[in-house]
């Protein structure tokens, strides 16, 4: 049959198979889905963000992280344009494109919602730490607020974090968060086992900083970021998952 059908094809009665392309790989489905949108990014982005670079940045975050392989190429650059929206580059240091069931999720970092809060009018400076078994640690709410830390030898235990920001003209403002309230908004989390609560004491200090938000006049893409990790992260005041974002 095999030899019957050649000679037809030689013959010019059946026109030769065209041999079928490779399929794309994941980074090269993820390259041109990024250069046929270029001009989307860039129109998304604030303008202080370079569009070559928060490309390049993004591309080489999500083809790193085999873990986004089984989610929809549609759903890891939905992700990737939140991250433009908000301006924080998915770098896995101002934020991180995650798995969650097959979709790729945005996660604002610590280090990402604190830039953003900065942004923020009248807004000088956040700090955030995490408290461990062993530190001196004191703190007083009140009239005449106060604050104590000084970390001694890293223990495995945490038992505190805090953030405090600074105002033009103003003292400055802490929240204290304990382990327990931690963990509350741990369990309202989508994935409260995820690999993101191993690094258990960034969580942490990102839990104290959404909270410390209410007292600041946060700007759009602040909240935004808030909003969005509150949906990954689970809220700061332990409550139910918040409606989609």
């Amino acid at each position: 049959m095999g030899a019957m059908k050649q000679l037809a094809e030689t013959a010019g009665q059946v026109p030769p198979e065209e041999p079928k392309a490779a399929p794309l790989t994941f980074p090269k489905v993820m390259q041109k889905l990024f250069d046929d949108s270029r001009t989307q990014i860039m129109a998304t982005l604030p303008e202080r963000i370079d569009a070559d670079r928060f490309i390049m940045v993004a591309l080489t975050a999500i083809t790193r992280n085999t873990a986004l392989i089984d989610c929809s190429p549609a759903s890891v650059f939905l992700a990737v344009m939140e991250s433009a929206r908000i301006g924080l580059f998915p770098d896995g240091r101002e934020a991180a494109i995650i798995p969650y069931k097959g979709i790729a999720t945005l996660q604002p970092m610590v280090q990402g919602i604190i830039r953003l809060m900065l942004r923020s009018p009248g807004l000088l400076k956040v700090e955030s730490r995490a408290v461990y078994d062993g530190d001196d640690f004191e703190f007083q709410y009140g009239l005449h607020p106060d604050l104590r830390h000084v970390p001694r030898e890293k223990s495995d235990q945490l038992t505190h974090a805090y953030a405090v920001l600074w105002r033009q003209g103003t003292e400055p403002t802490f929240e204290v968060v304990t382990r327990d309230e931690i963990e509350q908004a741990r369990l309202t989390s989508r994935a409260p086992d995820s690999p993101a609560w191993k690094w258990y004491g960034e969580m942490a200090r990102k839990v104290a900083v959404k909270r410390l938000g209410k007292y600041a006049d946060l700007s759009p893409e602040a909240s935004r970021a808030i909003e969005l990790d509150n949906l990954v992260s689970g809220s700061p005041w332990g409550d139910k998952e918040p409606e989609g974002v």
